[in-house]
């Protein structure tokens, strides 16, 4: 368990927003007494209140996602669940061909044919990928 990279995060932000724990645990309503054991390091803070706490503390919920996930599971874990949320392994230039590709496609879209295939690997100039 790393409580400590979310407590830094919750003192560095009350510091910047001059807020209590008290006022921050109203914020999020939970116990003070679990904001308390939050930011000594001695206590998980739940993953449902990742948002809550993003709002609270006037940050990014990416911020908070990432130091509370590292509280509950392994960097393997971790790593696991980014690849099957395709989160970090797709380049952004594949990132743009998916997007135009979901906008262009019905619904209900089949999966490609021989044929489509042939036509975007000839679009990208890919010989290799025909099949």
């Amino acid at each position: 368990m790393n409580s400590t990279e979310i407590s830094e995060i919750i003192m560095s932000r009350l510091a910047d927003q001059r807020l209590s724990l008290a006022m921050l645990a109203e914020r999020i309503a939970v116990p003070a007494s679990v904001i308390e054991g939050i930011a000594a390091g001695e206590t998980k803070l739940p993953l449902e209140y990742a948002e809550r706490l993003a709002v609270a503390l006037d940050t990014d919920p990416a911020v908070i996602a990432g130091p509370l996930l590292r509280q509950h599971f392994s960097s393997a874990a971790i790593d696991v669940l980014n690849y099957l949320c395709n989160a970090g392994h797709l380049t952004e230039a594949e990132k743009a061909w998916l997007s135009l590709l979901r906008v262009a496609a019905p619904d209900g879209l089949e999966p490609p044919s021989r044929i489509a295939r042939r036509v975007i690997c000839s679009l990208l100039a890919n010989e290799e990928a025909h099949s």
